[in-house]
This record gives C-alpha cells, structure tokens and sequence, in this order.
C-alpha cells in the first residue's frame, strides 16, 4: 500500500516541528495504546502511517466526530479539540513520510499479504 502524499488535499495541517512535536505527544497519550507505538501499527488494527487520502480528508470527523464507531473507532470529543486532531495528524503523516527501515517494510507488506488462521491464536 502506498503511503500518503503530502499534504493530503483537503486538510489544512501544519507540518511545522513544533506541531508534529505537539502531535507526537498527543498521539502517545490518546492513540499508541490500539495504534501503535511511534504510528507503526502491531497488526491489529490499522497502520494510521497508510491511511488513504479520504481518510485524511475525514480525519476529524474520524478522531472527534466518530465517523468510525462503527468499525470500533471510538469518538475523542471529550479528550481533544481539532487542533489536537490536527497536530496528530501532522505526526501521522510525519511518520508517513519517514524512511521506513527494512523490518518495517516487511511487516506492512505481511499485515497485507498474510493470513493467520484464528485457532493459531486462541485456545
């Protein structure tokens, strides 16, 4: 899956340091626990480093909004505001543009190319 253009064509983020900085810190603190550490999803739930340009586009009807409750995406209305939605972002994206190292390479490309039957996994 290819990785996002930068800047996605609807959002208005800044990708400024100070902001991604911001972002980073917010992200840890509201999104880390199910995304991932530093973005890089463990498999179980989406890559936010490969989010689509619509999903960009949708982001804070995502992240505040709970456009995706449905999917298990849960509303953060009552923890950030959407210069908080937009400071993770620009850490998001960040992260998008980042040279991935091999390892990361290998894990995104097995998160969408391997299968790994259920009873492998529970009792």
């Amino acid at each position: 899956t290819a990785r996002p253009v930068l800047p996605p064509s609807k959002a208005q983020i800044a990708l400024g340091a100070k902001n991604i900085e911001r972002g980073k810190a917010l992200y840890a603190k509201n999104c880390s626990r199910c995304h991932g550490p530093w973005a890089r999803s463990t498999g179980w739930l989406p890559d936010l480093r490969y989010s689509s340009r619509e999903v960009h586009d949708a982001w804070e009807s995502i992240v505040i909004g709970g456009a995706f409750k449905g999917k298990g995406m849960a509303s953060f209305a009552d923890r950030i505001d959407a210069a908080d939605a937009r400071a993770i972002q620009a850490f998001v994206l960040d992260r998008a543009s980042a040279i991935s190292s091999p390892g990361e390479r290998l894990q995104a490309w097995a998160n969408e190319n391997i299968c790994i039957p259920s009873a492998w996994v529970a009792d």
